[in-house]
């Protein structure tokens, strides 16, 4: 009758309402993290810069010093993106066609050319889509312990790279236990250490966005 049809109409006009809502809250919610992501790289590099000190005398340590932190931290954001883009494809967030795969080849070039070849074979493996662990769950059809792995496994590439930025920080460091006549002073740390805790977890967040579905009842 027209009455069922009006309420069944109702009901969905709200339903849809409610769900385009949703999504426009994860859309911008997401967004937030991202700016968050960046903007914690740009202070941390700043920071680098800007407390870097050193004589003529150590000149070349304190610029390889910021050189490679600051390569470690776009190495880093680079590695996130190819992360959290999977993510999207793996969740149908994305679609696989060969514009994404022509833009994750850029990215893992880029990535290539800011790592040394001993750095970059150290995470290559944690970056390739046909990961053997998913052809093992295949066979032994235990996939669900597999997919945890598989998920860890998907930030590990990212979380290498920050482990080497965070070392890197902290052997350019002026410490008592370490003293030198350049690098950061050991109050410094605490500042840089800071950022690198917003870069993670604003990369978890958004990793986060990307695999969690919006309600089931919508």
């Amino acid at each position: 009758s027209k009455n069922e049809i009006g309420i069944f109409i109702t009901l969905a006009s709200f339903l849809l309402a409610f769900r385009t809502n949703s999504a426009y809250d994860k859309y911008y919610s997401t967004l937030n993290e991202f700016r968050e992501f960046l903007g914690a790289i740009r202070n941390l590099m700043s920071q680098v810069i800007c407390y870097m000190r050193g004589d003529k005398d150590n000149e070349n340590n304190a610029f390889e010093s910021v050189q490679n932190s600051i390569r470690f931290s776009l190495a880093f954001s680079i590695a996130a993106r190819l992360d959290y883009e999977r993510l999207c494809v793996k969740y149908g967030r994305v679609k696989e066609d060969r514009h994404f795969v022509l833009a994750e080849q850029i990215a893992r070039a880029r990535l290539r050319g800011l790592m040394s070849k001993t750095e970059y074979e150290e995470i290559e493996s944690n970056l390739d889509n046909e990961n053997p662990l998913r052809t093992e769950a295949l066979l032994k059809n235990n996939m669900i312990d597999t997919e945890r792995k598989l998920v860890q496994q998907s930030q590990a590439a990212a979380m290498i790279i920050i482990d080497r930025l965070r070392r890197q920080l902290f052997k350019a460091a002026d410490t008592r236990s370490d003293p030198k006549p350049w690098g950061y002073l050991e109050r410094v740390l605490t500042f840089t250490d800071n950022q690198v805790i917003e870069m993670i977890d604003s990369y978890q967040k958004m990793c986060m966005a990307a695999s969690t579905p919006l309600p089931l009842p919508y």
